[in-house]
């Protein structure tokens, strides 16, 4: 999240950038660690506005913190190839011993949570700025195989989405690299700014038209 960092601080945010052990918990331990970091840094809990950017798991993180430590001042979140339904892969994973063990080697406790019938919240409500851009180009011929429809290898373009976003954007980079992406980036600061990603509309009508009460000009923290 190093360069998304960058360009966030170049517009303007201020910002924390955490790093978590993914492997080792599950994403509701996850989701304690970076409250914990967050709550115990001035940058969160003097700003006038939060919003947060995840990237894959990061978004279930950022669920999970709003869920149960919703800040009062919650400002706009965006979410980057998170897999908000689950993971195909993870389900063909978990079909075959071989490879669910494997399967929680490398994504830890936290493996079983991205699987597509995994639920959770019961009642969770998204009553806030959601934006979630999804990746459509898949790496490899196996994962077109478990997913038949489109996908960054990992994530299916219909399983980022959630019910209550309020935009939905398709961007053609791969899962692993949507971080690195100026194309992913540039949607990211658009919606924090405008409340709605860059489909081709004039940004600053929107930004009249729709979203003026939302989004103050003051710069806020990413």
């Amino acid at each position: 999240m190093l360069i998304v960092e960058r360009r966030l601080k170049n517009e303007g945010y201020n910002c924390i950038n955490i790093t978590y052990p993914s492997t080792k918990h599950s994403i509701e331990n996850l989701s304690d660690i970076v409250h914990n970091r967050l709550k115990n840094d001035k940058k969160y809990t003097n700003a006038d506005k939060v919003h947060f950017v995840g990237h894959s798991m990061g978004g279930l993180v950022t669920r999970h913190i709003i869920a149960n430590s919703r800040p009062d001042n919650l400002g706009s979140v965006v979410m980057m190839g998170t897999p908000n339904k689950g993971s195909e892969m993870a389900d063909l994973a978990f079909k075959n011993k071989y490879l669910a063990k494997a399967f929680r080697f490398i994504f830890g406790p936290a493996a079983d949570q991205l699987r597509t019938n995994y639920e959770h919240f019961d009642n969770e409500v998204i009553d806030y700025p959601l934006g979630v851009i999804a990746s459509d180009i898949s790496l490899g011929p196996i994962a077109n195989r478990v997913f038949r429809a489109p996908n960054d290898s990992l994530v299916s373009v219909e399983n980022t989405k959630l019910d209550g976003m309020i935009d939905h954007i398709v961007v053609p980079s791969t899962h692993i690299v949507m971080t690195l992406d100026p194309r992913v980036i540039n949607q990211v600061t658009t919606f924090l700014k405008y409340g709605a990603f860059n489909h081709g509309h004039n940004m600053n009508l929107l930004r009249t038209n729709h979203y003026k009460q939302d989004l103050p000009d003051e710069p806020t923290l990413a």
